[in-house]
């Protein structure tokens, strides 16, 4: 959305005349910015907090060329959103589906690595009163292990 037509929104919903909400924004990112420019952050309660943060000083390299360059110190403006503003706009449900089929994968990761780790401690059992046995005997066993388990 432009600052236009959210200024055209705020004016319809609240009654005001355009130029009055203009008049708004202005004063709103002037003082924004004076304040920001003294090194202190704006809290907004319902909002969130606006911060100055200064960059440092690195070497970027190009992609296309390769050649190395210096960037420069810069200060930039960080924002925040606060909580009350968080809950709402709460996230797409389409992202909200991909977040909980990762969790899932996840969680389902978790439960075969505990697996894992329990079927190593049993075969580390096992393998203790076989210290003497020979490989391709041991082998054999542990493959018909694995396969009644599987069925």
């Amino acid at each position: 959305m432009k600052r236009s037509d959210f200024m055209r929104k705020m004016a319809k919903q609240n009654g005001y005349f355009i130029y009055t909400v203009s008049q708004f924004m202005e004063v709103f990112i002037d003082t924004l910015a004076e304040v920001l420019n003294t090194g202190e952050e704006v809290k907004i309660h319902g909002l969130g907090t606006f911060k100055a943060v200064k960059t440092k000083e690195r070497m970027m390299k190009n992609p296309k060329t390769q050649e190395e360059c210096l960037v420069k110190s810069r200060t930039k403006i960080t924002f925040q959103p606060s909580k009350m503003l968080l809950e709402k706009c709460p996230m797409p449900v389409e992202e909200n589906k991909q977040v909980n089929e990762v969790m899932e994968l996840c969680k389902e990761r978790l439960e075969n690595i505990a697996k894992d780790r329990e079927k190593a401690r049993e075969l580390k059992k096992w393998l203790k009163g076989k210290e003497n046995a020979d490989g391709e005997e041991l082998f054999k066993e542990l493959f018909r292990i694995e396969v009644n388990q599987s069925e």
